[in-house]
């Protein structure tokens, strides 16, 4: 074995930096270790298992509460009243419903970061889809927003018709953004955009939770339940997603192998 003199740089083992800790390279130059990179199959597993329960749970919702009350297209089982001097409202109604339902499952599947990757034209096909639903759901709920203000003047239910207005529009407007980033490959934004309009679409879950909370409560007055799921439902599910959105900002997107970002 050659003699090497004591104190160079063989004698020692290289010291792995800490994370986030400041090393100076042999230019003099301070600079950042980066940190250890995540495991991103297992992430993507995790996320893969939540919106699976996801997508469960808005079925089960739409076989429980939806369809029943709707699949005979009988007008005395609707869930809401029926206006008489409107024969159309019914028809509206059930417009409103079938493009709702539409709306939330191909929603769920627009949220899959795999589909998204492994099968482009799907997801185009259902973010198509997605988007009319979205614009016949909107389209329908003006009617039933005009309809429903005709026959109140009450403060609650003034209230109830300015939530569900406001509500539509984030839902319109979170949706026709999301296509138009789409169209100009700004995916970054699409994806943000598109993440709350499905917030808002399957904000309509609560409403039933709600109902059956109401009913739980003696003597209460269902005025305060319509003018609370005009309001409550799509705040929350805003925040939500905002909060998932911060969550998962730094996280590359999954793109499909044929696209590429926007520069």
């Amino acid at each position: 074995m050659p003699w090497r003199p004591r104190g160079t740089d063989d004698d020692f083992e290289p010291v792995r930096p800490l994370e986030g800790s400041v090393v100076t390279l042999s230019t003099g130059e301070p600079t950042r270790a980066r940190p250890e990179p995540r495991d991103r199959g297992t992430t993507g597993r995790r996320r893969a298992r939540w919106l699976a329960v996801l997508t469960v749970v808005v079925v089960a919702w739409l076989a429980a509460f939806v369809v029943p009350a709707y699949v005979t297209f009988d007008p005395a089982q609707a869930r809401i009243g029926l206006t008489d001097d409107f024969p159309l409202h019914y028809p509206v109604l059930i417009v409103h419903i079938a493009t709702g339902m539409i709306a939330m499952v191909t929603g769920c599947v627009q949220l899959s970061a795999r589909v998204r990757r492994r099968y482009p034209v799907a997801h185009r096909i259902t973010g198509r889809v997605y988007a009319y639903a979205i614009l016949f759901g909107i389209l329908s709920v003006v009617v039933l927003i005009v309809l429903r203000a005709r026959e109140t003047t009450e403060f609650l239910g003034a209230a109830t018709g300015v939530g569900n207005s406001v509500w539509a529009v984030l839902w319109f407007g979170t949706t026709l953004a999301g296509v138009r980033f789409a169209r100009q490959r700004r995916w970054a934004e699409h994806r943000k955009m598109m993440i709350y309009s499905v917030a808002l679409t399957l904000a309509i879950m609560w409403s039933r939770i709600l109902f059956i909370g109401a009913l739980s409560i003696p003597d209460f007055n269902l005025a305060y339940f319509f003018a609370a799921v005009a309001w409550l439902p799509w705040i929350s599910h805003l925040l939500i997603a905002r909060w998932w959105l911060s969550r998962t900002s730094t996280r590359p997107l999954a793109l499909p192998a044929s696209v590429t970002p926007a520069r």
